[in-house]
């Protein structure tokens, strides 16, 4: 085999224009790469502080629900403890210490409603607790979820009080 044939090169002459914009394009390159190294590390990983829960506090929050209502989703009614979530109604962010551990400030809901929960796409009118559906889940996928205006949730869980600070 011909070498520059086996590396399917053809002879060619480049020009001296056509060698300086292929070093423009290569240094380049080599510039976008050190930005990426220096932003997210040789590994391309970057090392971030978080903030995280108390998982014993967490614990603590996810028992009383459901030590209070069953060990089952508040809306479809899933029973396994693997698939339930402790959410707070009061983002936990925003509690003290007393409040993420108040059953009031709870509902205790299976993965998926859980996430519906969280990113603002259910809520419940805390006057009546019928469930309110963002227009953003589709009429499929509230099918899907078992979602529908007959879910209603005990007024109770709404209208007691949330421990004061």
């Amino acid at each position: 085999f011909d070498k520059e044939y086996s590396l399917g090169v053809e002879k060619k002459t480049f020009s001296k224009e056509d060698l300086e914009k292929a070093q423009i394009q290569e240094n380049k390159i080599i510039k976008e790469i050190e930005n990426l190294e220096e932003k997210y590390g040789v590994d391309g990983t970057v090392a971030i502080e978080a903030v995280v829960r108390n998982s014993n506090v967490q614990k603590m929050f996810r028992n009383n629900l459901i030590a209070e209502y069953g060990c089952k989703c508040m809306i479809c009614g899933i029973e396994n403890i693997e698939l339930l979530v402790a959410s707070h109604i009061k983002p936990a962010k925003d509690c003290n210490v007393h409040e993420k551990i108040n059953n009031n400030n709870g509902l205790l809901l299976c993965a998926n409603h859980d996430k519906l929960f969280d990113r603002y796409l259910i809520t419940f009118k805390f006057d009546t607790g019928e469930i309110e559906v963002s227009n953003k889940v589709s009429q499929s996928d509230k099918e899907k979820l078992g979602i529908n205006k007959s879910i209603k949730k005990k007024k109770k869980i709404f209208q007691v009080k949330m421990l004061e600070e």
